[in-house]
């Protein structure tokens, strides 16, 4: 009777119902815990994550400021974002400058981008159409910066007591 009890409260009671779940079933009879799935990023490009930004283009004016006042530097055919002119739609993105500065531009709206003309021809296409805004594809091509999206920063363990950096060279003077 007592193997037949532990059978009973073993089974799983949406048995054979729509409720069944056969994945939770699969995972269960595998031993898959928490620890053994990890979410991660893929990104489509070999070159970091990457990330959005929304740019807003309902005061732009695309004879004034072509580029929406970015200003590119181009390394190994990349625009690489150097600065962002005062009074531009560019420069009304929150925190841009620990964030977007040093980035690689890679899209303007649907847009692949590789040159500055790219990115004229790209904002004045949406300036025709009259678009309120378009959102920007950046990544960092080398570091990825110490802020999160939403400009929190973040700090390594190794980085709360910089004592600890240089205790060997405490023992060395003593």
């Amino acid at each position: 009777m007592t193997a037949t009890a532990a059978k009973t409260s073993a089974s799983d009671p949406y048995e054979d119902t729509v409720l069944a779940n056969p994945d939770a079933a699969a995972v269960d009879a595998y031993g898959i815990s928490k620890r053994d799935i990890t979410q991660i990023y893929v990104s489509s490009h070999p070159y970091c994550k990457a990330f959005e930004e929304e740019l807003n283009l309902r005061r732009f004016h695309c004879y004034n400021k072509p580029t929406a006042g970015m200003i590119f530097n181009t390394e190994n055919s990349r625009l690489i974002l150097a600065e962002m002119e005062k009074s531009s739609p560019g420069h009304q993105i929150p925190r841009w400058r620990s964030r977007l500065r040093g980035a690689w531009l890679r899209q303007v709206g649907d847009t692949i981008v590789q040159t500055r003309e790219d990115v004229k021809r790209a904002l004045a296409t949406l300036c025709a159409q009259n678009a309120p805004s378009c959102i920007l594809v950046f990544s960092h091509p080398a570091i990825r910066h110490g802020l999160t999206n939403t400009g929190i920063p973040q700090v390594n363990i190794d980085q709360l007591n910089p004592c600890l950096m240089f205790r060997h060279f405490r023992k060395d003077i003593s």
